[in-house]
């Protein structure tokens, strides 16, 4: 039950939108991601709690794997790495722990040394990144930045669309001028009465005499 964007986009298997970060290739992936799990979900439900961060949870997972599937569908359409990405088949919870590490690490002030090299806190998701690709080469780059990008995108929402109100607003008016007619009954015109005209009468006319 892996992600496959061709799957989802031709058999409307969303299944795979929900389930495919519980799947994993092997115990030594499955320790990996649940320790970094423990370590990320500890700092995060106790400051939001337990109700909030399952639901952020949940929200990213479909998130990333919506993305991942729209842009690998876009890529596919303009014709670019058909194979590499309409076709990929990805599972892990690795996409969801960097949409986790970026609602971390996003607004956090300050830096983080990793390996020696300090770099500023809000950028460690792509070092990690990075770095996991040159201990993992076969991992999936194109799922990770979906990863970052989900995470990204929920800790920035609200300034995204308030960016995104006055390219959007043109549109909601056109929407709410086409519903608001439908929505309003049509008023009863009752057809006017034409004033009653009485038949001319013909003028009499008498018979002719021979």
């Amino acid at each position: 039950m892996c992600l496959n964007p061709a799957a989802v986009m031709q058999r409307f298997d969303l299944r795979r939108l929900v389930m495919s970060p519980l799947v994993h290739n092997n115990e030594y992936q499955l320790a990996v991601n649940m320790s970094s799990l423990l370590y990320k979900g500890y700092l995060l439900e106790t400051s939001m709690g337990t109700e909030a961060f399952l639901m952020m949870t949940v929200v990213l997972t479909v998130m990333l794997n919506v993305i991942a599937v729209m842009g690998a569908w876009a890529m596919a359409w303009w014709g670019l790495n058909h194979d590499l990405y309409y076709s990929l088949c990805a599972g892990g919870f690795s996409g969801v722990l960097f949409a986790l590490k970026m609602v971390l690490n996003t607004n956090q002030p300050g830096h983080t040394n990793i390996f020696g090299v300090t770099i500023p806190t809000r950028h460690v998701a792509w070092a990690e990144l990075a770095l996991m690709q040159l201990m993992h080469p076969g991992a999936s780059v194109y799922y990770h930045v979906c990863g970052i990008a989900s995470g990204y995108i929920y800790v920035k929402r609200a300034v995204l669309l308030r960016q995104a109100e006055p390219l959007l607003k043109p549109l909601m008016d056109a929407i709410k001028g086409m519903a608001m007619p439908a929505a309003q009954p049509a008023q009863h015109q009752q057809p006017r009465q034409q004033p009653h005209q009485q038949p001319r009468q013909q003028p009499h006319q008498q018979p002719r005499q021979q």
